[in-house]
């Protein structure tokens, strides 16, 4: 199924826009052209008793959802919860009626603004191990591989992907991928034609990534309340077990779990690779960032996601040995730098990837 969002963006003549992070220091540098000055909403869910809209940080922005008036369903809402994270906002709006279709926002400034509201329905993904993923433009045999490794690696058995405005194929080629790869019995993209948002090296830039944080959030209360388990990696990360244990299985304890990576080289570069060509690691380079596993019942798994971790809990914690990523280099489309290198000296061969890949693959 082909999933969307009921976004709202402000028409691109809309005075005022979105303002930078207050930690910007360098407004002028080019890289803050692919901020998102113009998004106010992200989604409306319906959950068991309220309903949850999700916003982009809205700073200068936020007096037009503040003087708006919001009926449901044709009726007056009741006054929401405000909760502000770093990268977005939430307003939970107390609701025990039977699930609404709509939300409007009126105001002199916005005008009448219709929001159709989604009802999170979690049924599918009950008791499901679920691999999470954002996309733009990776090439559909590598999301194949991706899926299929962890199927075979960590027993997924669910997929939902976001697809932010992939221009090399439409999100119903990339679900008939999704849908090829034996083992899973539940298959979704998720439309995200919204700005990604900036990734130069800057005071403040961070703060400006708000869709890739936000929608991990918003997915896990829209999809996955009932899920057994979620993984959350990129396309270029597999995940590998270093005992018994799956990923979800090693989730259980606490409801959640990091795990660190490390880059892995394929050569030569002048061919399309796969996953399987990255045997090639620097045993002496820094591991990468983490990743991690969550349980979404559970008091963990329900805090604030972010990309590597949780939002205010050091990467470090809930740390586990069990599990850890190859990050395959030349699996990207270099968006953010270029990645077609492997003239680094002291590559060795890694016997433990080799093995990995020759059970997730055959």
């Amino acid at each position: 199924m082909i999933q969307r969002l009921a976004s709202y963006r402000l028409p691109e003549d809309f005075a005022p826009q979105r303002d930078l992070p207050p930690r910007a220091e360098n407004p002028a540098d080019p890289g803050w052209k692919r901020y998102d000055r113009t998004t106010l909403l992200y989604d409306a869910v319906h959950m068991p008793d309220r309903i949850r809209l999700y916003l982009p940080r809205t700073f200068n922005l936020w007096p037009l959802v503040a003087e708006a008036e919001i009926r449901i369903d044709g009726q007056p809402a009741p006054l929401p919860r405000r909760k502000v994270y770093r990268r977005f906002e939430r307003l939970d709006f107390p609701w025990d009626a039977p699930a609404p279709t709509e939300m409007v926002l009126s105001s002199a400034s916005l005008g009448t603004v219709p929001i159709p509201v989604a009802s999170g329905d979690s049924a599918p993904y009950e008791g499901r191990r679920v691999m999470y993923t954002m996309l733009r433009n990776e090439r559909l045999e590598w999301v194949r591989d991706w899926l299929l490794f962890h199927q075979r690696e960590q027993g997924a058995n669910a997929a939902l992907i976001t697809n932010n405005s992939s221009t090399h194929y439409s999100s119903a080629d990339l679900l008939a991928t999704m849908q090829s790869v034996p083992g899973y019995t539940v298959t979704e993209v998720l439309e995200a034609p919204l700005p990604f948002g900036p990734f130069h090296i800057e005071k403040g830039v961070d703060d400006g990534k708000f869709l890739q944080t936000t929608l991990l959030n918003l997915v896990r209360d829209r999809f996955f309340l009932s899920a057994d388990g979620v993984l959350n990696v990129d396309v270029d990360e597999l995940v590998v077990r270093r005992g018994q244990r799956s990923a979800f299985e090693v989730a259980k304890r606490w409801g959640y779990a990091t795990f660190r990576g490390s880059w892995h080289y394929a050569t030569p570069y002048d061919k399309p690779l796969c996953h399987a060509d990255h045997v090639l690691h620097d045993p002496s380079e820094k591991l990468c960032p983490t990743k991690y596993v969550y349980v979404p019942d559970s008091i963990l798994g329900r805090s604030c996601l972010s990309v590597h971790s949780l939002e205010k809990i050091a990467r470090n914690f809930f740390k586990t040995r069990d599990l850890h990523f190859l990050h395959c280099r030349g699996i990207s489309t270099s968006w953010k730098f270029a990645r077609g290198d492997a003239t680094r000296e002291g590559l060795l061969v890694d016997a433990g990837a080799r093995a990995a890949f020759a059970s997730g693959f055959g």
